[in-house]
Order: C-alpha cells, then structure tokens, then sequence
C-alpha cells in the first residue's frame, strides 16, 4: 500500500477537478460491446449501498 498526500504535489483543489474531469471523459466514453454504460471504479458499489439504503437487503426465505 502506498500513501500519498497530494498537497505536497499539487493543490489539492485542482487535483480534485482534473480527477473529476478525468471520471467525466470515463464515463462519457462508448461502452464495450455488451455493456450498457462505463463506470468508474466503486460506482457499482454506491449504487448497490443507495439501492439497499432505500429498500432494505433481500434474504432468501430459505434463510431464515
């Protein structure tokens, strides 16, 4: 693992808006064949969290 403060490299402000831009150009590219849409890593994740904040976890009945 490797830890980096990005102030000591650059300002943090314009670090943050060319990762944003860079994300924007990710998501906006053409997807693979197959594939609905391009995302950007954790995005499927924070969609699944948003989804089961709204409406609870599924458990199988044969669970409980």
């Amino acid at each position: 693992m490797l830890a980096i403060d990005i102030r000591e490299i650059t300002d943090l402000q314009e670090y943050k808006d060319r990762v944003d831009d860079l994300f924007y150009k990710v998501r906006n590219s053409p997807p693979a064949p197959g594939f609905s849409e391009v995302m950007i890593p954790g995005e499927p994740e924070r969609r699944e969290k948003a989804k089961r904040l709204k409406e609870g976890i599924f458990i199988e009945d044969e669970t409980w």
